[in-house]
């Protein structure tokens, strides 16, 4: 099993609460998108800790200030699927990244529905599986989230509050806004964060299984047995 290490704890405050997020590195600084929750189990097993992959709205509240400094580029534990624009869902949605691999996400009783994006929150390991080259998202119809008015192109939006997906009609930039970067084509895979020129930006598209960093929110019981046995600095 691979050998997973923290590099960094960052302290949080949510709603004057203190919380904690972890930086997770194994073999190498990134990990492809469908290892992120593995490297986070694996993490886990290893430490007999409980860990997940961040949330939308705990991630959010890390961007404030200069916190996203210290963040790389990573995942949520939220999926995000859509079609092109003005292009009806059919009864699930392809994407095609690169070499021949695609994922695929269902989308029920959502067929037929266009200009909107499904996601998922609260991933893990379990809800997705391996098909040769397929990845299928094994997602109950209860957890899909319908974001209406999905934007057709990139720009600053407001997100929903729940998902943290921009949606509806561009505005201008501001401390309550996220600027979406999508693609124009179908896309089912994760949804996640980066910063590029000071600028927060929400992924929902990747043109590849490309690597990101590994963001893990650290329960409070976790953090204390952590920081006995493992020398963490907070920022």
């Amino acid at each position: 099993m691979e050998k997973v290490r923290i590099s960094r704890l960052l302290k949080v405050n949510v709603r004057a609460q203190v919380k904690y997020l972890a930086v997770l590195k194994g073999s190498t600084d990134s990990t492809s998108l469908f290892n992120v929750h593995p490297l986070v189990e694996a993490f886990n097993s290893q430490n007999k800790t409980t860990l997940k992959v961040v949330s939308p709205k705990l991630g959010n509240a890390a961007l404030v200030g200069k916190m996203n400094f210290y963040l790389p580029t990573f995942i949520f534990d939220a999926s995000i699927a859509y079609e092109r624009p003005d292009i009806r869902f059919n009864d699930k949605i392809i994407f095609s990244p690169d070499h021949g691999s695609r994922v695929i996400m269902p989308t029920y009783s959502y067929k037929g529905e266009k200009n909107i994006a499904l996601v998922v929150l609260g991933l893990n390991s379990r809800d997705f599986r391996r098909d040769g080259n397929t990845i299928i998202f094994d997602i109950p119809e209860s957890r899909l989230i319908a974001i209406p008015n999905f934007p057709d192109s990139d720009g600053w939006h407001m997100p929903d509050p729940e998902t943290l997906v921009p949606f509806g009609m561009a505005v201008e930039r501001s401390q309550d806004t996220r600027y979406l970067y999508r693609l124009d084509s179908s896309y089912a895979g994760f949804l996640a964060h980066s910063v590029l020129s000071g600028h927060d930006r929400i992924i929902a598209g990747y043109r590849s299984f490309e690597g990101v960093g590994v963001v893990a929110e650290v329960p409070d019981e976790d953090f204390v047995k952590l920081n006995k046995s493992i020398p963490l600095k907070l920022i």
